[in-house]
């Protein structure tokens, strides 16, 4: 008679001594995504010069995204003003990795310089053969 109370106890251990028809516990929903407060500055790329241009992953939350674009650096100094006076409560984590092209100031926008045609040297024509 013990080897049965043994052999019930075995599996009552093995199955969690769970009633039937329960069901486990729903999964805990994910954490919400960050959505940017009214008053986020719009993205900006006026330029002058090259060095009046960057590059940033915080135009259109505070948390940043994988995605950069080009910006002027006066931006993304209204985004740091923005975002310590606001700040997200909560960001996710950001698994980026990713190079981004040099920025320039082109024509007035900072963006990627545009690639150059090559520049073939005309060959001048050898001097006729002397007899």
């Amino acid at each position: 008679m013990t080897y049965r109370w043994m052999v019930l106890a075995v599996m009552l251990a093995a199955c969690g001594g769970k009633e039937r028809g329960t069901q486990p516990p729903a999964p805990s929903p994910p954490a919400p995504t960050p959505v940017a407060a009214s008053g986020f500055p719009a993205l900006e790329t006026r330029c002058v010069t090259d060095e009046d241009c960057t590059y940033t992953g915080r135009w259109s939350t505070c948390c940043g995204v994988c995605e950069q674009r080009y910006a002027s650096k006066a931006y993304v100094a209204k985004v740091d003003a923005y975002c310590e006076a606001n700040p997200p409560a909560q960001c996710p984590p950001s698994g980026c990795s990713w190079g981004m092209a040099t920025v320039h100031c082109v024509e007035g926008v900072c963006r990627d310089r545009p690639p150059q045609a090559p520049v073939m040297k005309v060959r001048e024509p050898l001097p006729p053969k002397q007899p």
